[in-house]
């Protein structure tokens, strides 16, 4: 579906993003296709989400991350006690922020696995009691209700694990969690500097 718009182009991208599609695609008013090749005249602006996630577990790191955290598995509360995972992040951190979540989990370290099944893709993983929420920023929730692009954004301090949203969902049939979306005003620029079209897939449950 293609959407053309000159005048509100944060209008037209909060309407894409309610529609369910990846983003715009924004441009200069005075700039030309070049077919084959890239200009930063023409920019795709992507939505991005963010949600916060119980902390099931971790994975050690690999190389210069050796002695501290690899990535966090996260998951969203199922009932009977138990995450559905959804997915791991391991981006976002510092030296710094990597310590303190290291001295922060340890302590809840258990052998009773958190998530209701174990996941295929994580071996050697440590896993902690289920009492730690932290906001992620992701691009989208897959069709096997993985996370897709996931960024750690903070530790919710203000929030106890018993109040964080359980999964609305089956994870493999969700697209998309009522998460947080970011601000179409700043993710694209005036309208008096650019065109903005509107350009989506259609999801498959």
């Amino acid at each position: 579906q293609l959407v053309h718009a000159e005048d509100d182009g944060p209008a037209l991208y909060a309407a894409a993003v309610e529609a369910g599609f990846e983003g715009i695609v924004a441009k200069r008013r005075d700039s030309k296709y070049e077919a084959g090749r890239r200009s930063r005249h023409w920019l795709k602006v992507k939505r991005v989400d963010s949600d916060d996630f119980v902390v099931g577990g971790y994975t050690r790191g690999k190389g210069w991350r050796a002695s501290q955290l690899g990535s966090l598995l996260l998951g969203k509360r199922a009932g009977r006690g138990k995450l559905a995972y959804i997915g791991r992040v391991g981006s976002g951190f510092d030296d710094a922020l990597l310590a303190a979540l290291k001295a922060r989990l340890e302590p809840l370290q258990t052998d009773a696995m958190p998530f209701l099944e174990r996941p295929d893709e994580v071996q050697g993983a440590t896993w902690v009691k289920p009492q730690t929420v932290v906001e992620v920023r992701y691009a989208e929730i897959t069709p096997l209700g993985q996370l897709r692009a996931p960024v750690f954004v903070r530790v919710r301090d203000d929030k106890p694990a018993a109040e964080a949203e359980e999964l609305a969902h089956d994870p493999v049939r969700r697209q998309r969690p009522a998460g947080r979306t970011a601000d179409p005003k700043a993710a694209v620029e005036p309208a008096a500097r650019r065109k903005v079209y509107a350009e989506g897939r259609a999801r498959v449950p």
